[in-house]
Formats: C-alpha cells, sequence, structure tokens
C-alpha cells in the first residue's frame, strides 16, 4: 500500500533530525573555534561576541542560544580545550614504556598546550581570571583535578614513586608544576623560551615523583 502523504511527512522528519543534529554540532563547533581564535587576539576583555559572531558566520542570537551568554561562552570553551588536551596528553603517555620518558612526553606537551592557547599579541594572560571569580576558579581547578587525576594514574599505576608520594598530592604537584600560571610567570614575565619551559618542567616532574634511585642525568 502506497505511504499517505502523513506518514511520508513523518518520514522525512525522521531522516532530517540527524542532518539538524549534525548542522547544528557544526554551527557549534564554529562557534567554539571563531572564540578561541578572537579571544588569543583580543584577551578576553576586549573580545565581544559581535566580533565573534562576525568570524564564525553566525549572529549573536545563535551564540546566545547555544551558550546563553559571554561567560556561558568562554566555559564551554574551557571544557572542549580541557577534554581535548588531557585525552591528547594520555594517548601519547601510553605509547611510552618508561616513567621517565612519560614524564618528559607530558612535560613537552603541556609546553605546546600553554604555547596554543598563549595570546597573540604578546599581553596579558587570554583569561586573567576565571569566568565567574573565585567561585570559577574553583569549578575549573575542580574539573582540571578530575583530568589531572586521571592522567596520574596513566602515569604512575605500577611505578615506584618516591617515599610519601600519593595520587592526592601527584595531582596537585602535576597542577602546580605544569599549569597555565606558572608557564606564565617564567615564560611571559621571566622571559624563559619554550625549550627552556620544557627542559625545566621534565626535570622537574622526575624530581617531584621518582625515588632518587630512578633518575637519570639531566639534558
Amino acid at each position: 500500500m502506497p505511504e499517505t502523504p502523513t506518514q511520508r511527512k513523518k518520514a522525512a522528519r525522521r531522516y532530517a533530525s540527524p542532518l539538524r543534529t549534525e548542522q547544528a554540532r557544526q554551527t557549534r563547533q564554529r562557534i567554539l573555534d571563531a572564540a578561541r581564535e578572537v579571544l588569543k587576539r583580543e584577551g578576553f576583555a576586549r573580545v565581544t561576541l559581535d566580533t565573534i559572531a562576525r568570524s564564525a558566520g553566525v549572529s549573536v542570537q545563535t551564540i546566545l542560544a547555544n551558550f546563553g551568554n559571554k561567560a556561558g561562552l568562554f566555559d564551554a570553551l574551557m571544557r572542549c580545550d580541557m577534554e581535548s588536551d588531557f585525552s591528547g596528553i594520555a594517548e601519547a603517555v601510553r605509547a611510552e614504556s618508561d616513567i621517565r620518558q612519560k614524564l618528559r612526553v607530558t612535560a613537552d606537551l603541556f609546553t605546546r598546550i600553554h604555547e596554543a592557547h598563549a595570546p597573540s599579541g604578546g599581553g596579558a594572560l587570554i583569561l586573567p581570571e576565571p569566568v565567574g571569580g573565585s567561585e570559577g576558579l574553583s569549578r575549573l581547578l575542580a574539573e582540571r583535578a578530575v583530568y589531572l587525576r586521571a592522567l596520574a594514574h596513566e602515569l604512575f599505576d605500577g611505578v615506584a614513586l618516591r617515599d610519601g608520594m600519593t595520587i592526592d598530592k601527584a595531582v596537585a604537584l602535576l597542577e602546580a608544576y605544569a599549569g597555565p600560571p606558572l608557564h606564565m610567570i617564567l615564560v611571559r614575565y621571566y622571559g624563559w623560551s619554550g625549550e627552556e619551559f620544557r627542559r625545566w618542567l621534565g626535570n622537574a616532574l622526575i624530581d617531584a615523583f621518582l625515588p632518587p634511585e630512578t633518575r637519570e642525568t639531566r639534558d
């Protein structure tokens, strides 16, 4: 029996739904990519939704519909970048067998991430303070801690660590050594090169986590 017009309309809606979902995903990703580039160029204080909308080829209303407001957009951007960055580090660490090399790879990738997210104009930090002030900072650190804990397990499961080192301490030290603030201080304010920071960070992580007998000569 031939389909009725109502049945054809229902079938069309079913087929159209995945297409609309993919289009919405692409639009959202295009906005995030544009926001990242504009943010690097102008910094959080100066960037506007109008500028991002023009760069993404969408309306401001589309941005608001997807993210609520400017703070929501950059909150989503930070989450997106954290997930991508940490998954990349974890994958690279799994490819290594020696814990010292794992830590050097970790140092190298954190350095690359900081350089990739640094403002292109050579000015202040992209986000001088996480959106939402101290509450936003607490939320950001809590979310980063989840990723750092997973990375710590990836690095140290089955590895002999220095006396007194726990996963909780490892998470805190990874944040302290490899987080954005220390890179900003040493590179942007004290003029270290990226290579100097990468080498120092690799050595610092080895010293922080491994017992003396398993360390190696510094490069």
